[in-house]
C-alpha cells in the first residue's frame, strides 16, 4: 500500500482536502458495535470530527475505500459490498486477485450500489460519476494498472494480481 499512498500524495490528495489512511475504522449502520477496517481509505481531512468511538469514524467522512482480496475474498466481494453501500460510501474499489480483475462500485442508493463494473486486466473503462464533493473524479483500468481519481491528478494502482 505504500506505493499507493505515494501516488495519492503526488496526485494532490492533501491539497484537495483529503487524507489516505490505513487501519481506520468505518462505523457501519448495521449495529452499534459493527464496523469495518478497509485496507485503504480516502477520507475528508476533517475526518476526526466524525469520530464515533475508539478508532471508528462515521461513514460521511469517507470518500473511497479499497480492499485487496486475500483468503477472505468472498467478504470483500459480498458482505462488504452491502455494508459499504448501506453506509453510503461513494466509491468502493476491490482489487480481486482471485478473479484477476478490479471491481468498481459506485452510486450507493437505498443500501445498494447502483453501479458495479468489473474490469479484467488489459481493459479500459469510462469514468464513473464522481462523489459530489469532488467533481473531477475519474477512473480507468489498463493492462497492469488501475487509475482512480477521487482527487485532482492521476493516481495509479500498480497491483498486478499476483
Amino acid at each position: 500500500m505504500t506505493w499507493l499512498i505515494e501516488e495519492l500524495s503526488a496526485a494532490g490528495a492533501r491539497q484537495a482536502g483529503l487524507k489516505y489512511l490505513q487501519g481506520i475504522g468505518l462505523w457501519l449502520p448495521s449495529g452499534p458495535s459493527d464496523f469495518a477496517v478497509p485496507d485503504l481509505s480516502l477520507v475528508e481531512a476533517d475526518y476526526r470530527d466524525a469520530h464515533v468511538e475508539k478508532n471508528c469514524f462515521a461513514p460521511h467522512a469517507f470518500r473511497m475505500v479499497l480492499e485487496v482480496t486475500s483468503s477472505n475474498w468472498s467478504d470483500d466481494l459480498g458482505t462488504k459490498v452491502d455494508c459499504y453501500a448501506q453506509a453510503g460510501i461513494p466509491v468502493y474499489l476491490v482489487a480481486d486477485r482471485r478473479h484477476d480483475e478490479v471491481v468498481l462500485h459506485t452510486d450507493p442508493r437505498n443500501g445498494a450500489y447502483r453501479s458495479r463494473k468489473p474490469f479484467k486486466r488489459g481493459t479500459s473503462a469510462p469514468s464513473p460519476n464522481p462523489p459530489a464533493s469532488h467533481s473531477n473524479c475519474r477512473w480507468t483500468a489498463s493492462s497492469t494498472a488501475t487509475r482512480t481519481e477521487p482527487l485532482p491528478g492521476h493516481v495509479t494502482f500498480r497491483h498486478t494480481f499476483e
